[in-house]
């Protein structure tokens, strides 16, 4: 199973162009995973964002387990 989204990828889950999702990702607003040169974001992120509703209380972002 998929744990990480390229950031191709996770716009095309997100429906968001690549600027918008590299501004988010530079201001800090959706945190990423930085190895080399790639810019990985984690799935949790993703599923969090799509469904905030399914959490019931308020999930920090930087610290998914």
């Amino acid at each position: 199973m998929k744990q990480t989204y390229s950031i191709k990828e996770a716009t095309e889950v997100l429906g968001i162009g690549k600027t918008k999702m590299y501004e988010l990702a530079n201001s800090g607003e959706i945190p990423v995973i930085k190895i080399g040169s790639r810019t990985l974001i984690s799935k949790k992120v993703i599923d969090n964002l799509i469904n905030p509703e399914s959490n019931l209380q308020k999930v920090d972002l930087w610290n998914l387990k």
